[in-house]
């Protein structure tokens, strides 16, 4: 269902500003 599917959004959009993070 939808909530999964943002979870799952939000879960990657975090992992991204960590990778962020983590070059700058």
């Amino acid at each position: 269902d939808v909530s999964k599917v943002f979870e799952k959004t939000k879960k990657v959009a975090k992992q991204i500003d960590e990778d962020f993070g983590m070059l700058g």
